[in-house]
């Protein structure tokens, strides 16, 4: 997460203008604490946390104004859907989560110049591999990791991005070496 906070206040994706987010699990076990309320349960408390967390440390920004429509299941009465918009100072950030939607794992940071889009920010690797898309710089070695803890660099492990062969596009996946 420290690199992707590096690579954002470094201007590597140009100006900050919009990060996305997604969380989403599907759950509808009446004994799992995650569907009663009386214990916390709901998709807000449990995981609407990781995208603003993750935005706010990524940016280093706090939110100035929200919004948020919510969704409750009729049996258990916890929140099971909820798409949030945020404004910071100089971007948005918007997102849903849902206790009761497919597996969904993905944050995208948009600039003027490029885009960091990590598809598995939450638990590493297991939705996607994280790339960065720029159309004027390039970002030599990036390690996919768990998002929390940093999408860093490694002297161990070798990863590039490197254009996939045949696309125009200049966003990339991460490739071992």
């Amino acid at each position: 997460m420290a690199k992707v906070r590096a690579l954002i206040a470094d201007g590597a994706i140009g100006e900050l203008q919009h990060v996305q987010g997604a969380f989403s699990y599907f759950l509808r076990d009446a004994s799992n604490m995650r569907n009663i309320p009386a214990l916390g349960g709901g998709g807000l408390p449990d995981i609407g946390v990781y995208p603003t967390v993750t935005t706010r440390f990524a940016t280093g920004a706090e939110p100035e104004r929200l919004q948020a429509n919510v969704r409750y299941d009729s049996e258990f009465g916890t929140d099971i859907y909820a798409s949030v918009r945020a404004e910071f100072p100089g971007f948005e950030t918007s997102f849903y989560i849902s206790t009761q939607l497919a597996n969904r794992q993905t944050m995208a940071f948009h600039g003027t110049e490029g885009l960091i889009e990590v598809l598995s920010p939450f638990n590493a690797d297991r939705w996607g591999r994280n790339r960065f898309c720029s159309p004027t710089r390039a970002i030599r070695k990036l390690r996919p990791s768990v998002f929390r803890t940093a999408v860093s660099m490694s002297a161990r492990s070798r990863h590039s991005l490197e254009p996939r062969p045949g696309k125009r596009s200049k966003c990339s996946r991460l490739r071992s070496r």
